[in-house]
């Protein structure tokens, strides 16, 4: 493969060892670091500055690591681990690397590092934190092209990137309000406020108020009084039983519905298989909440078994399962939880803290009435969703298409 694409590069070109050509310098954390002040006045570079180009934190001019706008800067550490980026000027920080060569362009060696970010990010090294495996650095082989080939080469990707872009900020902005509109769906179908109308002319009970200032009806209530018991199961005690089990890598969370689950015979089954679940249950991740890994059990999944990582629910027979749902995705239910969360590396919560969290209850029949009218609009969101993310896929590839095109020379 290597020597087929040495024979296939355009003359001139060179195939080297990508650690000939380059400079690594790992960036580290400041002894003085906080807040702008007139001592600490260089922005910190880590992973937020890196991303937003806002900095958060400042430093003094002491013994650290700095990068100017030109430098590459590559992501060593995290689960973003090979992401690049240039155009940030500071002190360089903890989990970044600062790449530099006195041979190679500094763009065309930005983005023959951004073609080879999926390389990076899945060859990595540790448990608790992940880094960029050094040998994948190591076997990294790098197209060179003379430098007046480069600066071409640099100017056709950043105009065709550019001409990607503009169509991919509209497509990321329309994404963003429609989460937007189905966030505020949910957190209507659960204040009382999208089935107003319909409680003036169906309500059973119109002078019925069970909670001052909540909707006639409805009801605060602790999430724990409304749900059952999850049974407790040990695979290992049926060895050679096959079972499907669920974790939090089988939630889709921009559709939140499960989309993969595992396979294993008992003996195998992860320490945390210790859930019987069942359709209808609604999963709900206690690791980083407001990342909503949320979803409601299919029925192919009926009488398996879910990681101790989620806290399923199950609603009692005066609740709805989707009701449920919507009420756990609501934004004061997530933000909530999201205050109590501890740890540093995985933040959570615990089940009893899901459980002794609130929510609004209507009466059986406004509930049924809420998933009739919600889910109408949220399909139609998810919809349009879809295919904005479809589109905004088939962009990525382009991207990653004209990367591969530019790097095998034929780009010139």
């Amino acid at each position: 493969m290597t020597q087929h694409l040495a024979n296939t590069l355009p003359a001139g070109w060179q195939l080297v060892p990508f650690t000939s050509v380059v400079t690594m310098t790992k960036g580290k954390k400041p002894k003085d670091l906080g807040e702008q002040s007139a001592e600490r006045s260089i922005p910190y570079i880590d992973i937020h500055a890196f991303e937003t180009g806002n900095a958060r934190k400042f430093s003094a001019a002491d013994k650290a690591v700095t990068c100017k706008e030109d430098d590459v800067l590559l992501v060593w550490d995290g689960a973003r681990s090979g992401l690049t980026g240039i155009g940030a000027k500071g002190v360089v920080g903890s989990t970044i690397m600062k790449v530099e060569s006195d041979e190679v362009h500094h763009k065309y060696l930005y983005h023959f590092l951004q073609s080879k970010y999926n390389h990076l990010n899945t060859n990595t090294r540790g448990v608790g934190i992940p880094h960029i495996d050094p040998l994948a650095i190591k076997s990294l082989l790098f197209p060179v092209a003379p430098m007046d080939q480069q600066e071409s080469i640099v100017q056709t990707i950043d105009f065709l990137f550019a001409s990607l872009d503009s169509g991919l900020a509209s497509m990321r902005h329309a994404e963003r309000l429609l989460t937007q509109y189905r966030q505020s769906v949910l957190d209507s179908a659960t204040s009382g406020m999208l089935t107003e109308n319909w409680r003036e002319t169906n309500s059973r009970h119109p002078n019925l108020v069970m909670d001052a200032g909540l909707p006639n009806g409805w009801a605060r209530v602790p999430l724990g009084e409304v749900v059952q018991t999850i049974q407790k199961i040990r695979p290992q005690d049926n060895p050679k039983e096959e079972i499907l089990y669920l974790d939090i890598g089988g939630i889709d969370r921009q559709s939140n519905t499960v989309s993969s689950f595992k396979r294993y015979s008992g003996e195998d089954a992860p320490s945390r298989a210790q859930q019987v679940i069942k359709e209808g249950d609604v999963a709900f991740a206690t690791v980083r909440p407001y990342l909503r890994n949320i979803a409601v059990v299919p029925q192919g999944l009926d009488g398996q078994v879910g990681s101790t990582g989620f806290c399923f629910l199950r609603p009692v027979a005066a609740m709805s399962s989707e009701y449920l749902f919507y009420c756990v995705m609501a934004t004061r239910f997530v933000d909530r939880l999201s205050q109590l969360q501890k740890g540093s590396s995985y933040p959570a919560v615990t089940n009893q803290q899901v459980l002794e969290c609130t929510i609004l209850l209507p009466p059986l029949e406004e509930q049924q009435q809420i998933v009739s009218s919600a889910s109408l609009k949220l399909a139609a969101a998810n919809r349009l969703l879809e295919r904005i993310r479809h589109h905004l896929m088939r962009a990525e590839q382009c991207k990653k298409a004209i990367l591969a095109t530019a790097f095998c020379g034929n780009l010139t």
